[in-house]
């Protein structure tokens, strides 16, 4: 049998030899790497108008987003708060409509202005304490709106960009 000696001492010369470079190069600090605690890397499904109809959380864009305007419900339905949502990666918005008290019959609407022409996305659900909408182009004039009676109660609250 062959005795493996030599290519042992040679390859614990190399790893020792790494281990003094690291230690000179980072000044006695090693780095340690592990991948388990690396923040997961989001890659957004879309961009601007190739984003209008699609959901922000299945296409990547509500990990770098931001509720940009707000406005409150309160009415004889209950209370609760419409959100503007923007996402920064995927140039695009959405609407929150959320209920805190009363009524779970919420509408949520998110709408802009593209050279005059209005277009948006909307939703109307029961027995939810919040729902959203999907996105649009985020380059245009945006208003997200809200209402806690399903969109026909007396009001719908706006908050606009």
């Amino acid at each position: 049998m062959e005795s493996h000696g030599p290519v042992r001492r040679r390859r614990y010369a190399r790893a020792l030899g790494w281990a003094v470079a690291m230690f000179a190069v980072t000044g006695g600090v090693t780095p340690v790497i592990s991948a388990a605690t690396a923040e997961p890397a989001y890659a957004a499904l879309c961009s601007g108008s190739m984003c209008t109809g699609l959901d922000p959380y299945s296409a990547g864009c509500a990990s770098n987003a931001a509720a940009v305007r707000t406005a409150n419900i309160s009415n004889g339905n209950g209370t609760g708060r419409v959100e503007l949502w923007y996402s920064y990666s995927c140039n695009a918005n959405w609407a929150v409509t959320r209920s805190y008290s009363g009524s779970k019959s919420l509408w949520a609407g998110v709408w802009g202005r593209d050279y005059g022409t209005m277009s948006g996305q909307y939703e109307n659900l029961s027995g939810y304490n919040w729902i959203y909408t999907n996105m649009i182009n985020g380059s245009w004039v945006t208003c997200a709106g809200g209402d806690n009676s399903g969109g026909n109660g007396p009001q719908v609250n706006t908050a606009c960009v």
